[in-house]
């Protein structure tokens, strides 16, 4: 008790500062602790949420972040463990900073699966970063794009194929007029010209 009152005597919090963040964190953790809540709190102060209206603005963006970070671990089929460091970034990235919804992030995990046969962060983030820089908003937009790039890959092959086709019709001619009987009778005439030089 004498705990939870410092942080409403000595810390200048709220009771309903207090009783809102013990409510978030009994929701978020299966215990509830009176050290966790302390923590917790002082940790919140540091981060300058220290009023009511704060919090409640934490309390959102962190419920937000973990309903995505749910969706996320159903996209990606990571379960039974924590997020990595680098895999927390990109999950930010993608979903705080792009503002991906976690569809659009299936279609570039479906993507990197079928290109590289596993999963990929990095290969997911290019994609990802090439549908943000490309102004992509929508599903629908991103796979118009993946699909634009498909026939500009086609084309170019196009003209590859087609520049490969000219240089071997251009080379074909030195070829085309070798006789082989004539050939033939040089190689010969060599074969018995070289006979009687030695008689």
């Amino acid at each position: 008790i004498e705990r939870i009152e410092s942080l409403y005597t000595k810390k200048g919090l709220s009771i309903e500062y207090i009783l809102t963040l013990a409510a978030f964190l009994k929701d978020t953790r299966q215990v509830l602790t009176v050290e966790g809540l302390v923590r917790e709190a002082n940790k919140l102060i540091g981060k300058s949420v220290d009023n009511l209206e704060h919090l409640e603005v934490y309390i959102k963006e962190k419920s937000a972040e973990v309903a995505g970070e749910k969706e996320m671990r159903n996209v990606l089929g990571i379960y039974g463990r924590a997020w990595s460091p680098s895999e927390r970034r990109y999950f930010k990235k993608w979903m705080h900073e792009y503002c991906y919804s976690t569809v659009i992030i299936g279609e570039a995990y479906d993507i990197t699966v079928s290109a590289t046969g596993r999963l990929s962060l990095s290969y997911m983030d290019s994609i990802l970063t090439g549908w943000h820089d490309a102004g992509c908003k929508t599903l629908e937009e991103c796979i118009a794009r993946v699909n634009m790039r498909k026939q500009e890959k086609s084309k170019k092959a196009n003209k590859s194929s087609q520049k490969s086709k000219k240089t071997v019709e251009a080379e074909v001619p030195k070829y085309a007029d070798f006789n082989s009987e004539d050939a033939l009778l040089r190689a010969l005439e060599r074969s018995y010209g070289d006979e009687k030089k030695g008689d």
